[in-house]
């Protein structure tokens, strides 16, 4: 036993028989009392931001579901609708032409309506599963998927709002949105015009009084 082994008060010192433990001194001889050095904590600061992976596939499905509601524009005969009316209201004829119309009509509401549901549960599913993705990748509090049953650019619109106050990100997912949304709406806008213009260009104007054809 060294001087300095016999001149230390009791405790836990390194052991010089086992490296990485240590072994306890009574203050007059070592026990048979060992431990583990514990290995010291890293430091590794606060958790680095969230910069990128955070639009994937999920979110530009949302982005993108919108388009299909221009598969909806040709299974209702506008320009027919509109010939039979206007015929029906000012030349005082084209009833049967409504009544044709409109049945014709049923089948393609009931398709068009089905599409719209599809397009709804599609907009709410691929956000739940963008959700669960963000939730994943350790972003806190992510926007709530159920604004997805508002409207796709709805819940669009709120992710980028969050994830540029969680990440310090803006996600391009934000512009191309609304991108979609407007051309959707110009596209339906069109389409309608168009059908409008051509039905109301087939209307064969009733000759005067008097005149046989």
């Amino acid at each position: 036993m060294s001087d300095s082994e016999s001149a230390a008060v009791a405790g836990w010192y390194p052991d010089p028989l086992q490296p990485g433990a240590e072994r306890w001194w009574d203050g007059t001889a070592w026990s048979t009392a060992t431990r583990l050095i514990a290995a010291p904590a890293v430091e590794t600061g606060s958790p680095a931001p969230i910069t990128s992976g955070v639009d994937s596939i999920w979110i530009w499905l949302v982005v993108l579901v919108p388009v299909l509601n221009l598969l909806r524009l040709p299974l209702m005969d506008i320009g027919g609708y509109v010939q039979a009316v206007f015929e029906a209201t000012r030349y005082g004829r084209g009833s049967g032409q409504i009544a044709a119309v409109l049945t014709t009509w049923g089948p393609r509401f009931v398709l068009s309506s089905a599409l719209g549901v599809v397009t709804y549960g599609l907009t709410v599913l691929f956000g739940a599963l963008d959700w669960l993705r963000l939730r994943r990748l350790g972003v806190d509090r992510p926007f709530h998927w159920a604004w997805g049953f508002l409207s796709s650019l709805v819940y669009v619109i709120g992710r980028a709002v969050v994830i540029r106050r969680r990440t310090g990100k803006l996600s391009p997912t934000l512009w191309i949105s609304i991108a979609v949304v407007i051309v959707v709406i110009a596209v339906s806008i069109a389409f309608t015009f168009a059908a409008v213009l051509g039905a109301l260009q087939g209307i064969t104007p009733i000759p005067p009084s008097g005149i046989v054809s």
